[in-house]
């Protein structure tokens, strides 16, 4: 996407949370926004902003919080009498998938063209234009912040782009445009997906995050005691791996999630039996450990060896449910963790007796089985793979 500026700007966010959003740094390199959350359930600390859901609860609305100003150069000036009704805005996000993208578009039953003019203020005696969107945790039919339509459930970064276009004079009379996009981060290998010239100023990419494991799922302890998975909080360490290793809880995420037994992929809900007798219902994307990697449960087959506690155990069956309720997911790897084994460990924990992958696994995760041939291949039509097979072996080149 390219766009065009004009002159050189001043643009002014303020840094407190709530008049200058989303922040602009972040110790990971990217702002958690959780979405469908229930409201009153959980502490929400584990991420920047968090939303809750009553309605949509299977494809949660992506939802932005939005706000700051702008000082145009002297050179410039905005035209007396222009009002927001005036000034012409783009807004998408775009979800990272490597060297593809799917832009996902702001909801006008939502944020409506009214509402993006109510939450504009231009001031053409100071030559000033402030935005307010505001961060506010309420739900996308009652929210203040920008509201987007659904995006994948696979908790990629997605890249925010809004773009102003403000009638001017002075040196020039026309249309002055500048632009608030996500830059490029350190977790992802992707390229942002925006080319943007002329003014503009960078923010941080999101990631949105929800779903994962059934309320109830008993989660092994250090202390050698289970816990329901709902009930961990950053006090807590679990048993991690297969060799008796320890993590802490650095953070907890949380969705209501419904799906019919018909809903495949990703988005189902998937009940796994073991032959030895261990049961665990998630989501389709959560990452199940197998001796030879990590697995989503949606690509799990019958006879399938996966990892369990005290050794190995094979797929009895792995099946979409009819399922209506809470899912939760951790964050492995508090401070002291982070410290001896790097900023973005990929990290796994005991769940009911089976090994599977924490939050950062199953994006990692999926990043993986897309560029894998011999996984992605059997599973699209014969009539793409020649080219989907090009194409992945270009970008490894």
């Amino acid at each position: 996407m390219e766009q065009c500026g004009l002159r050189l700007w001043q643009v002014i966010v303020m840094s407190d949370l709530y008049t200058g959003i989303p922040k602009s740094s972040h110790a990971y390199g990217y702002i958690k926004i959780a979405v469908g959350r229930v409201a009153g359930t959980i502490n929400n600390a584990d991420a920047d902003y968090f939303y809750t859901e009553t309605t949509n609860q299977q494809d949660p609305y992506l939802i932005v919080p939005f706000a700051g100003s702008l000082t145009l150069p002297d050179t410039v000036a905005i035209i007396p009498g222009t009002t927001s009704a005036n000034i012409r805005t783009t807004a998408l996000l775009s979800v990272d998938y490597g060297d593809t993208g799917a832009e996902i578009d702001m909801l006008s039953t939502y944020t409506s063209q009214t509402a993006i003019q109510n939450g504009i203020t231009v001031i053409p005696s100071t030559n000033t234009i402030s935005w307010n969107f505001p961060y506010d945790s309420k739900t996308a039919s009652t929210t203040g912040s920008l509201v987007f339509n659904p995006g994948p459930a696979n908790d990629k970064l997605s890249y925010f782009f809004f773009q102003f276009s403000v009638p001017v004079t002075g040196t020039f009379t026309g249309t002055y445009v500048f632009s608030i996009y996500s830059s490029y981060s350190a977790p992802s290998p992707a390229n942002p997906p925006f080319s943007v010239s002329g003014p503009s100023q960078t923010i941080l990419p999101i990631q949105f995050w929800w779903h994962c494991l059934a309320a109830g799922t008993q989660v092994a302890m250090a202390d050698g005691s289970q816990q329901n998975i709902e009930d961990l909080n950053n006090s807590h360490r679990v048993i991690s791996g297969s060799h008796g290793g320890t993590l802490g809880v650095e953070a907890t995420a949380l969705g209501h999630h419904k799906a019919s037994a018909d809903r495949v992929g990703l988005q189902g809900i998937y009940q796994l039996r073991t032959q030895d007798g261990k049961e665990l219902i998630a989501t389709g994307a959560h990452p199940i450990m197998t001796p030879t990697g990590a697995l989503m449960v949606c690509h799990l087959d019958v006879g399938d060896a996966v990892l369990v506690t005290g050794g190995v155990s094979s797929v009895a069956s792995c099946e979409p449910i009819d399922y209506s309720g809470m899912f939760y997911d951790l964050k492995l790897g508090n401070a002291e963790d982070r410290a001896k084994m790097g900023q973005h460990p990929v990290c796994t924990y005991h769940a009911n007796g089976i090994l599977v992958g924490d939050h950062i696994a199953m994006s990692e995760q999926a990043d993986r089985q897309r560029y894998d041939l011999d996984f992605i291949l059997p599973r699209i039509s014969a009539d793409f793979r020649t080219d989907y097979a090009n194409a992945v072996r270009d970008r490894n080149q």
